[in-house]
């Protein structure tokens, strides 16, 4: 299975990391799922792409206004 992340109510949500060990601290097992809040994502980016872990969680994107 592949290892990703996404988001999901204001945390970021493991699945499929049986047999990666340790996870990292900010994460919590919550629901019988590995989740973090949101606002660690820049802190755990390194460790996502040493496990290859795949990143499904959203990127920002500017709104655009009227006339730009």
């Amino acid at each position: 299975m592949n290892r990703s992340i996404f988001f999901q109510g204001g945390t970021l949500v493991l699945q499929h990391v049986d047999g990666i060990e340790p996870i990292p601290a900010p994460f919590q097992m919550v629901k019988s799922r590995w989740r973090c809040e949101a606002y660690h994502y820049s802190s755990i980016l390194p460790w996502m792409q040493k496990q290859g872990i795949r990143n499904a969680v959203p990127r920002w994107q500017r709104i655009g206004q009227e006339g730009d």
